[in-house]
């Protein structure tokens, strides 16, 4: 299921980032440092998160800090899909 996650995150980057040059992207490429995500692109990628995964999140500060990467993202939806089920 993670690994669903993974590749679902990675297609919404590529159309998000559309300027990547052939740049392969994988659980490990980093958002700001390698995409160089600015703040529209980092709110659009949130929506399209909500959207796609139809969950909310309700501590975006939260969501901030885990997103280091695509995959600590995949962990995170994955994470808080999981709550939200258990609930």
């Amino acid at each position: 299921m993670r690994k669903k996650i993974e590749e679902k995150i990675i297609s919404i980057i590529y159309e998000i980032k559309n300027d990547l040059n052939g740049m392969e992207i994988d659980g490990e490429t980093d958002l700001f440092k390698e995409l160089q995500f600015d703040s529209i692109e980092i709110m659009t990628f949130i929506s399209e998160l909500e959207h796609t995964f139809r969950i909310i999140f309700e501590d975006i500060d939260e969501l901030m800090e885990g997103m280091s990467n695509v995959k600590s993202v995949a962990d995170f939806v994955y994470d808080h899909m999981q709550t939200v089920r258990n609930e």
